[in-house]
């Protein structure tokens, strides 16, 4: 019996095993589907080396298991992460990426990597004259800093003077100029370096050169390593006192404070700071705070990069009393009005001693005339590669107050001179903690605006139909903020119809009766204000200038009529009053004019029309206008009064003050004499033909006065 009773449990386990193996088969036949397809968001990819982009896959299946999908690629070229489905570009090249899954499914994604390419290239080469048989290599920088394809091409523009070698190497061969270029192939906007140098045999122009070298990596280098220093420029003219140019700067990360004080004794701080798109300039001083920025870019109106760099790495200065646009660093003033322009030009060079002191170099030249004499000096020392101090002293004496060695005589001073004193500290530009002009404070962080009437000034939420709308903003967070900066304008109107927005952005126009809702923004902030638009109220009703209260019964009259002011409702309607209706006809037209027409046969003698003026929303304007309608004349009729009467006129601006005009009826033909008078007494006449054509008078002939004095005549 114990037996028995195993047996049955243990087939009752196969039997419950069995069974679980064919629920858990059935199960996975039921969710297993063939791959039918597989879609990405972008079939081609261009990178540069260094930059990723995620790609979106999707499949028919949509529960399609993706971690069963195989990539393919080209590993030199790109990296390809299967969890972020994320591509880094390695290397420059071509490579496709190939998504496979079951069934032979499978997607190619052409992925193309390119060379992080130069915006820019510079060098701190500054050499003008080298010696034969002298070797430099041309160092050459790149911007941006990460470009990846740093081909240059190298030429020389006279071999046998000067050679180069692919990788920059030039070697003086003998006596002669060549010009250098330097030039990016890879990107044709990137301008070219050039360089005209001299090859001498002559060992002191080749030191002076050597010597000079060190003022053109210091130029380059000055907008990288300078965070602070002080300037002093004083000019005094023979007929003029000292005037002083001051300038104590801290340079910092991203922008610069110049503390300024000018030749006319103004003092200031003049701010530069920089982000990625704008150069913003506040110019400080204790009466006002002016804001600006400009756009960095390649546009027309843009500021370029290397610009804005300029101005917010390397201290303003004016380099005269009569200019009012700043030099930025001294390198190339120095190099190119005081160097060159001064010691090194073609009539003084031969005539300056160079000199090199304790890393300073020396530079000296005087000269004489009939009267004066004038002395150049010129002290430049060095830290590092970069510049530590520069005095420059240019004196112009009276004769007798230097002896022949240009010495001073008795303590002599002269009377005109440029003296320029500079100290720059090399280190670190560093972030600002807690600077005292930060251009992000120049965006609002909370506003608040009022609307006015650009009209009347009145201020409101509550404005009449027609007005322009115009808004100031006020109190706003933080208070550096400026609408000259972040500028703050209208971005929607709930109700279009009821208030527009113009094509500024900066005003609203009342079309309609209503309210809506208007969202202002600025770079930060948005703002949204509710507005209403109802109707002034109405004073009188006024017609067109083309209505006449008088017309012809052949002739109709298109006019207007509206309500004053402008702005309140019109709802105006025009009609003719019941007993009018008998002698005229009034038709409402497409754009709110009316006309009215005489029905010609009804007017057999003058008649008087009524136009009803009527307001539902404004009885008060309901009104009446009588318009007469006088009967046309026929021919006869008009013939009968001109022959019957004389007529007088006058000559405008002529001492002949009166004309008498007589119409005459004769048997063929219609004539008529003018008498020109003088005084009492006919000066000159002549006769006119004319004929009469429905209603009007219209010349055949004028005949010439007897005098000769008149000889034409219009009616």
């Amino acid at each position: 019996m114990k037996k028995r009773y195993s047996l049955l449990i243990l087939s009752s386990l196969l039997l419950g095993s069995i069974s679980l193996v064919n629920l858990t088969s059935c199960s996975n036949n039921e969710i297993k589907e063939t791959l039918k397809s597989i879609e990405v968001d972008k079939e081609e990819i261009n990178l540069e080396i260094g930059s990723k982009e995620v790609i979106k896959i999707t499949t028919d299946p949509v529960n399609y298991d993706l971690s069963k999908l195989k990539f393919s690629f080209d590993k030199s070229i790109i990296n390809f992460n299967t969890s972020t489905l994320e591509i880094t570009g390695l290397k420059q090249g071509e490579t496709e990426l190939v998504i496979s899954g079951s069934n032979n499914v499978s997607k190619t994604i052409k992925v193309v990597v390119n060379d992080i390419l130069a915006t820019s290239i510079d060098s701190s080469f500054s050499r003008k004259i080298i010696g034969i048989n002298e070797e430099i290599q041309i160092d050459v920088t790149f911007s941006p800093s990460n470009v990846t394809n740093k081909e240059l091409q190298y030429t020389s523009s006279n071999t046998s003077v000067l050679s180069v070698s692919e990788t920059g190497l030039i070697k003086g061969l003998t006596s002669g100029t060549s010009t250098l270029t330097i030039s990016y192939p890879a990107n044709s906007k990137v301008s070219e370096l050039s360089y005209e140098i001299k090859v001498s045999n002559k060992e002191y122009e080749v030191d002076n050169d050597k010597y000079l070298g060190e003022v053109g990596v210091a130029r380059v280098n000055e907008s990288k390593d300078i965070n602070s220093g002080n300037f002093t420029y004083k000019i005094k003219r023979k007929s003029t006192t000292e005037q002083t140019f001051t300038n104590s700067f801290n340079i910092y990360n991203d922008h610069i404070y110049n503390n300024i004080t000018n030749f006319n004794n103004e003092s200031y701080t003049l701010y530069y700071g920089k982000d990625d798109k704008y150069l913003y300039t506040v110019n400080k001083s204790s009466e006002k705070t002016n804001k600006s920025y400009q756009k960095i870019g390649d546009d027309y109106n843009d500021l370029s990069l290397d610009e804005a760099n300029k101005m917010t790495n390397m201290m303003a200065f004016y380099y005269d009393t009569y200019v009012s646009k700043y030099t930025y660093g001294i390198g190339e003033y120095l190099q190119n009005e005081i160097i060159d322009g001064v010691f090194l030009n073609t009539y003084s060079a031969p005539y300056t001693s160079i000199s090199v002191d304790n890393n300073k170099v020396l530079l000296a030249l005087n000269k004489k005339t009939t009267t004066t004499k004038e002395t150049y000096r010129l002290s430049i020392s060095f830290n590092k590669d970069n510049f530590k101090e520069i005095i420059y002293d240019h004196s112009v004496y009276n004769e007798d107050d230097l002896d022949d060695n240009f010495n001073i005589v008795n303590d002599a001073t002269p009377y005109e001179y440029h003296r320029l004193n500079l100290n720059y500290e090399v280190g670190e530009k560093v972030k600002e903690d807690n600077p005292s002009i930060n251009y992000n404070n120049f965006y609002f962080s909370d506003f608040d605006v009022t609307f006015r009437n650009n009209s009347t000034g009145e201020v409101g939420t509550t404005f009449y139909l027609n007005d322009t709308i115009v808004y100031d903003v006020t109190n706003f967070l933080p208070s550096d903020a400026s609408t000259s900066i972040d500028r703050v304008e209208i971005i929607n109107s709930s109700n279009p119809d009821v208030l527009r927005i113009s094509e500024n952005k900066l005003c609203l126009m009342a079309d309609s009766v209503g309210e809506s809702v208007i969202t202002l923004k600025s770079k930060n902030v948005t703002k949204e204000y509710t507005l209403k638009v109802i109707y002034k109220d109405a004073i009188g009703v006024s017609f067109s200038s083309d209505f006449k209260e008088t017309i012809a019964s052949n002739e109709s009259m298109t006019f207007k009529v509206s309500v004053n002011p402008s702005g309140a409702q019109d709802d105006l309607v025009v009609a003719l009053k019941n007993d009018s209706t008998s002698f005229a006809t009034l038709t409402k037209n497409t754009y709110g004019s009316y006309t009215l027409k005489p029905i010609k046969e009804a007017i057999t003698e003058t008649r008087k029309v009524t136009l009803l003026i009527t307001s539902e929303a404004n009885p008060k304007l309901n009104t009446e206008k009588v318009v007469t309608i006088i009967k046309e004349l026929t021919d006869a009729e008009i013939r009968t009064i001109l022959t019957s009467n004389n007529f007088i006129g006058t000559i405008s601006g002529n001492y002949l003050n009166k004309v008498v005009v007589t119409f005459k009826e004769e048997e063929t033909t219609n004539v008529g004499t003018v008498d020109i008078y003088s005084g009492s007494k006919v000066y000159d006449s002549f006769n006119f033909k004319y004929v009469i054509n429905k209603g009007k008078i219209n010349l055949t002939g004028v005949s010439y006065s007897k005098n000769g004095y008149f000889t034409d005549l219009s009616i």
